[in-house]
């Protein structure tokens, strides 16, 4: 499988008018600017950690997190599409 770089998966997950900004303030996806915050570029976890909460946003006003089930979901469909397992 050829590796594709991270702004080609973007594309792929239909996020095509998305943006990444490597910043030294954490980690975070912001809907409103679809763009995602990451403090290290090889930090691939942490970039499908943000992926999955870009994909499914936030659909209760009182879960500020996004770490629900769902979010939970397609961060593990993103895991074993984009990385290799024995």
């Amino acid at each position: 499988m050829k590796t594709l770089d991270w702004e080609e998966i973007l594309i792929n997950e239909g996020l095509k008018d998305w943006k990444i900004i490597i910043s030294k303030g954490g980690l975070l996806c912001q809907q409103s600017t679809k763009t995602i915050f990451l403090v290290d570029r090889k930090d691939f976890g942490g970039f499908l950690h943000e992926l999955a909460h870009a994909i499914v946003g936030i659909r209760k006003k009182w879960d500020k997190t996004g770490h629900d089930a769902i979010w939970g979901d397609k961060l593990t469909d993103l895991i074993r599409k984009y990385t290799k397992t024995k």
